[in-house]
This record gives structure tokens, C-alpha cells and sequence, in this order.
């Protein structure tokens, strides 16, 4: 049977015998293999299935480029969504398409990941600020209180209606920094920190609030903190009272400012080391209205009370 190199064209006389068996061209030394019809059969690179693997490699690379990228972002802030939310869409349209090439578990893996790490990402990115913002607060609630106390202050003297302004000391009966007494205790309970709350019966009432509450000192117990409350079914109807109850307080005591860092309506009125605040906070069924007198300095008394009482169980041998 006779046969063409491929390359160069040249005609070879060959034997059946050697159909299927790789030869070499003597002219251009190119290598074929011979087929029973006498054509060279080559060897050719797949390019349509190599670029259809490509693309099935391509499809669960890129989901996860995206995703990596996209929590790098995520990382650094909340508020660049604009940015990584469409890395994240983007890694879970690959991931889908990669799923459908048959790459299933990659595809999978790669849409649960894009489902549930910016969760986390996200939440935790949420409490950090929160800390931070609380943080912050805490730090500069003596000094802003102060603040607000020097305002207050230049405006009683400067203000020829300032006789109509009435001090902080107490509110429904009972005066900061007075001692406690044991016939006013109703029950004895503890706040989330563990400090105890009492709940006291009410010696004076203000329209709706049924529900009284005092914090004092560790050791010397004086009240350093008053406040009654009252649940309401609708939150309109909570925060219109808050509205009434906020007039009030103004009348007497002087303007009062709201929270800038609170999601709430809360508001908070500062004098002579002793505060108000008034905070509407809302749950799925009911909202809570809130009304807090503090004496800020038996505060400060409280917090080192508690670290002597503290220290007293410490067994110091040790240090």
C-alpha cells in the first residue's frame, strides 16, 4: 500500500503490517502513524476540549478570587458594600456556573462560602464598632457631662428667667444620695452586670409609670440612680408619651439633648453632676419608656466601692 508523509509529501510503498505503527519520514524525518486507508494519521492537540476544561477551571477560580477579595474589603469596613457586595455577587454567579460544568462540589463549597462568611464578616464588623462606639462613650461621658454642665450653667447666669430653673436631686419620692431604706424595698434584683437593683414602691407618681427602680452605692448605700418605667403595646403611643414627659422635664430643669449614637429616640439632660435621660426601647412586642435620674459623682463612688469590695476577696499571697 503506498502512503504520503504528512510534512513533505514524500510517496512510501509500506506493508499492511504496519498499520497503526508509528514510522518516520526519511526525507524530513517527520513521524505519523499509518492508517488502513493509506492517509497519515497525526496526532493533534485537543483544542476544544483543552479550552472547555479551561473554562470549567476558570469558572471556580474566579468565585473564589472574587470571594477572597471581596472579605479583604469586607475587612476593612462595612461601608464599602458598594465595592465587595458585587465581588460577592459575582463569586456566587461563578460558583453556580461551575455547578452547572459539573464542578459540584467546588460550586458548592464556593456558594456556601459566599453565603455565610460575609455574615460573619459583617456582624462582627458590627460589634467592633459598637464596642468602639460605646467605648468612646464611656470614655467621654464625665467630661461631656461636665460640658454640658458649664453650658448649662453660663446659661442660668446669663438667663434673667434662671429662678425658674429647678435643680436635679431626686425624682417619684426619693433624693440622690439619700441612704436607702428597707420598708421602700418591693424585691431585690441584679442588672446584667451583676450590680443589685432594687425595685421600691413609688412615693410619688408620673402619669403612666407604675414600675420604680433604684441603684446604690456598695458600701454606703446612697442612691446614685432612679428610674421608673412603663411598658406600652405600640411604640407610637411610648414615644408620644416620652414626647409629654421630655415638655416636663424641660419646664423645670432646662433643654434637653438627644443621643447622637442612639438608634432610640433617648435623650439627656445634664446639671451638677447629676443627669436625666429618657429612652424609648423597642422589642417585637412592646416598647419600654424609661425615665433615669443620676447623680454622676455617687457613680464615681459606686465603681470604687465595688473594686474595694472586690479586693477584699483577693488573696493576695499570690502577688
Amino acid at each position: 500500500m503506498k502512503i504520503n508523509c504528512p510534512k513533505c509529501k514524500q510517496e512510501y510503498e509500506i506493508e499492511e503490517q504496519y498499520i497503526g505503527q508509528s514510522v518516520q519520514c526519511q526525507t524530513c524525518q517527520k513521524e505519523f502513524t499509518v492508517s488502513a486507508s493509506g492517509k497519515p494519521f497525526v496526532h493533534q492537540f485537543n483544542v476544544a476540549s483543552e479550552v472547555k476544561t479551561n473554562v470549567k477551571q476558570g469558572a471556580i477560580i474566579g468565585a473564589w478570587v472574587c470571594l477572597i477579595i471581596g472579605v479583604i474589603l469586607n475587612l476593612i469596613t462595612n461601608f464599602m458594600f458598594f465595592i465587595w457586595g458585587p465581588l460577592y455577587l459575582a463569586a456566587f454567579i461563578l460558583a453556580i456556573v461551575a455547578m452547572s460544568q459539573r464542578r459540584i462540589l467546588g460550586g458548592i463549597l464556593a456558594m456556601i462560602a459566599t453565603l455565610v462568611i460575609p455574615i460573619i464578616i459583617i456582624s462582627y464588623n458590627c460589634y467592633i464598632g459598637a464596642e468602639v462606639i460605646q467605648k468612646a462613650i464611656n470614655e467621654n461621658k464625665y467630661s461631656s457631662v461636665n460640658s454640658d454642665i458649664a453650658t448649662n450653667t453660663t446659661k442660668i447666669k446669663n438667663n434673667p428667667q434662671s429662678s425658674e430653673i429647678s435643680l436635679i436631686n431626686g425624682a417619684f419620692g426619693y433624693t440622690l444620695g439619700s441612704v436607702l431604706r428597707d420598708q421602700d424595698v418591693v424585691r431585690k434584683t441584679e442588672l446584667t452586670n451583676g450590680d443589685p437593683l432594687y425595685e421600691v414602691v413609688a412615693r410619688t407618681k408620673l402619669r403612666d409609670i407604675n414600675e420604680f427602680y433604684v441603684l446604690i452605692t456598695p458600701i454606703g448605700h446612697k442612691i446614685y440612680a432612679i428610674w421608673g418605667q412603663c411598658k406600652y403595646d405600640q411604640r407610637d403611643k411610648a414615644e408620644e408619651e416620652q414626647k409629654i414627659i421630655n415638655a416636663f422635664i424641660e419646664k423645670k430643669y432646662g433643654k434637653m439633648e438627644k443621643y447622637i449614637f442612639s438608634l432610640e429616640p433617648r435623650y439627656r439632660l445634664s446639671q451638677n453632676e447629676k443627669w436625666i435621660v429618657t429612652s424609648v426601647d423597642k422589642s417585637l412586642r412592646s416598647s419600654l419608656l424609661s425615665v433615669k435620674y443620676v447623680d454622676v459623682e455617687l457613680l464615681k463612688v459606686a465603681d470604687e466601692e465595688k473594686i474595694k469590695q472586690a479586693s477584699k476577696n483577693v488573696d493576695s499571697s499570690a502577688l
